[in-house]
């Protein structure tokens, strides 16, 4: 830790007062570490698979790019139901750096129970794993309005045809020139909401 980033006896992450932007705010952490440690391992994933802070951002910001192609915008509420993993990483820092708000849910969630998170929640596109799309049709009135599938749709000629939600496949790759600065989000800005029963 370095002395700027320490006040009197207190650690910059407990000190008094308001965090500073870079500090707190997701998508400018991302930019920070890139800046200051870029070659530093951030993630490894059970797969052996890592990434950088400089590759977590590029990560963020590619797929922040691939969500505003789809049409999401800042502020808007999007679900992510997906395990742990890159796709839920990639999910939540592209819809972060974006200025969207991230709504995860829990792989276990069926029936009722998931009609209820989802309504709850508002949103109206959810990013899901392929292998969780049929229990969706068994919901009534499913409120979405799109479904981003990450990964292959098991029966393409027959996705939610219940409900008449277009569903489309992506693996969250993207050539599209990737977005070069967050939206302009603060301390006080909503960036996640976490359905929970209190033990997470």
């Amino acid at each position: 830790m370095t002395a700027e980033q320490q006040t009197g006896n207190h650690p910059y992450w407990v000190r008094p007062g308001r965090p500073a932007r870079d500090d707190s705010v997701l998508p400018f952490l991302l930019e920070r570490n890139a800046a200051e440690t870029p070659h530093r391992k951030q993630f490894e994933f059970e797969s052996g698979e890592t990434w950088t802070c400089q590759q977590t951002l590029d990560k963020a910001r590619s797929t922040a790019a691939l969500f505003a192609e789809q049409g999401i915008a800042a502020g808007d509420f999007v679900l992510a139901w997906l395990p742990s993993g890159p796709d839920m990483i990639r999910s939540w820092f592209g819809l972060n750096y974006l200025g969207a708000v991230f709504v995860p849910l829990n792989v276990d969630y069926r029936g009722s129970i998931l009609l209820h998170a989802i309504r709850e929640s508002t949103a109206k596109v959810m990013i899901l794993h392929p292998q969780l799309l049929e229990r969706l049709d068994v919901l009534d009135e499913l409120p979405l309005d799109r479904v981003l599938c990450v990964g292959d749709i098991p029966d393409p000629a027959k996705p939610l045809v219940r409900h008449e939600v277009p569903v489309r496949s992506t693996d969250l790759k993207t050539s599209l020139q990737p977005l070069t600065e967050p939206a302009p989000v603060n301390q006080w800005d909503l960036q996640m909401i976490i359905f929970t029963s209190g033990t997470t």
